[in-house]
C-alpha cells in the first residue's frame, strides 16, 4: 500500500535537479544507520546479531522499499514505520530459517520502536498506558456485540457480492427501467460502479 503514488504529495512525479529528494535522503539516512547499542542489545537478547545483515540487505534492495519512501514522501513517518516493521519481520525469518526460536510479539515490537527512535521517528505523545487503554476498550465493545455488528456488516457485504457477481445484469434491468420512464427523467443514485 506505502508504494502506491500519492498524487497529494508535493513533489510527486517532479524531478529534483537540485539534489536527493526528501524521500532519496529518508532513505539514505536508513541505508547509512548503524545499530545503536540498544538497538544491539535487542538483537543479541534474541541471538539475532549474525541474521541482522543479511536482514538489512535484502529488505534495503527490494525496490518496494525504495517505492514506498517516493510515494509517501508527504508522510514519511508511515514509510519508516513500514520499513522497521518490514526489517523485523525479515528478522524473524531469517532466524527461523535458521531454526532459532521465534520471535515473541513484546521482542518484535521493542525492536521495531528502538529503530524508529533510532530513526528519530517516533511520535511521543499520548502515553503508551493510554493507548492501550483505549485499544482494550476498543476491542472489547465489538467482541460483546459480535453478532449484532456480524449481522450489520453482512446485509452491506452481500450487496457487494451479489453486485460483483451479477453487475451487468443489474445494469442491464436499471438501464432498461430508465429507458421505459416517459421523458424527461432524472436518476438520483449511489452506485458501486458508474456505468449503466
Amino acid at each position: 500500500m506505502l508504494g502506491i503514488p500519492d498524487g497529494s504529495a508535493a513533489n510527486a512525479g517532479v524531478l529534483n535537479p537540485e539534489g536527493p529528494t526528501p524521500a532519496e535522503q529518508n532513505l539514505e539516512q536508513v541505508r547509512a544507520y548503524a545499530p545503536s547499542l540498544e538497538f544491539r542489545q535487542l538483537l543479541a537478547r534474541g541471538g539475532l546479531e549474525d541474521v541482522w545483515e543479511p536482514a538489512r540487505t535484502r529488505i534495503l534492495s527490494d525496490k518496494v522499499t525504495e517505492r514506498a519512501f517516493e510515494a509517501s514522501e508527504h508522510e514519511p513517518q508511515e514509510a519508516f514505520r513500514g520499513l522497521a516493521r518490514a526489517l523485523v519481520a525479515q528478522l524473524h525469518v531469517e532466524a527461523v530459517s535458521r531454526s532459532r526460536p521465534a520471535l515473541s510479539a513484546v521482542h518484535r515490537e521493542k525492536l521495531v520502536q528502538r529503530l524508529l527512535i533510532d530513526w528519530k521517528q517516533r511520535v511521543f505523545g499520548i502515553s503508551d498506558r493510554f493507548l492501550k487503554f483505549v485499544a482494550r476498550a476498543g476491542t472489547r465493545y465489538p467482541r460483546d456485540r459480535r453478532n449484532a455488528l456480524n449481522t450489520v456488516a453482512a446485509l452491506p457485504l452481500g450487496d457487494v457480492l451479489l453486485y460483483q457477481t451479477n453487475g451487468a445484469k443489474i445494469r442491464s434491468f436499471i438501464k432498461s427501467k430508465i429507458e421505459s420512464c416517459p421523458a424527461p427523467v432524472t436518476v438520483v443514485a449511489h452506485m458501486l460502479h458508474d456505468r449503466i
